[in-house]
């Protein structure tokens, strides 16, 4: 949180040595796409009575620790010193996160098709001719939840004995980590096995669903 010593305009001064964005509340006041780089924001009326909430949300190179420094002066002291926001100073991995008044969002890392999850009625029991459903739960290497869409599943159904199957798939990004599957299959009873692949950068990886 930060708690403005006086009521005013106040300026904020973002250096990143890679890329970070600064939230003040719900609104994104400075951002730094590449760095290092050193970026001013125009000046914002503050309310000394109020505190606000500040975010910053970082992503970098796991290899390399990030550091960023978030500061701030009041607009109406011409030439003013900028005053650093206290333990502002974040490492990736296992060094120290240290923070003062303030939330460090950490961005999950790559999709992983081994952590990858599904659940849902339809992994372990459908109706012949009748729609079935089950959810897929993108997540990182870490398995922490992915936050967006944009990835690419396969599906395949396949009778464990008898006759090969008739199956229509449709899979919804849900554009928030995870994808609607939604399927039918035109045939009798029986035991089936549903595969679901996830399109990784290395090509198919397929995670195996009884049902």
């Amino acid at each position: 949180m930060l708690f403005p010593p006086a009521s005013g305009k106040f300026e904020f001064r973002l250096s990143a040595s890679e890329r970070a964005l600064f939230y003040l509340g719900e609104d994104l006041i400075l951002s730094v796409i590449r760095g290092p780089s050193v970026v001013y924001s125009h000046p914002i009326q503050l309310d000394a009575d109020k505190a606000y909430t500040v975010t910053m949300q970082v992503k970098g190179d796991f290899l390399a620790p990030e550091t960023f420094t978030l500061a701030y002066r009041n607009a109406a002291e011409e030439g003013g010193t900028f005053v650093a926001l206290p333990s502002l100073t974040t490492f990736y991995r296992s060094n120290e996160i240290s923070l003062s008044r303030a939330v460090i969002r950490i961005l999950p890392s790559s999709f992983c098709t081994a952590c990858t999850s599904a659940f849902g009625s339809g992994l372990s029991l459908a109706f012949a001719a009748k729609p079935a459903t089950f959810t897929i739960v993108a997540k990182d290497e870490y398995c922490n939840a992915l936050t967006d869409g944009g990835l690419e599943f396969v599906t395949h159904l396949k009778r464990t004995t008898g006759k090969s199957t008739s199956e229509q798939f449709q899979v919804l990004d849900l554009k928030d980590g995870t994808y609607a599957v939604l399927y039918s299959v035109q045939q009798t009873e029986g035991i089936y096995n549903l595969s679901v692949s996830g399109v990784d950068r290395g090509g198919l990886a397929a995670t195996y669903y009884a049902s």
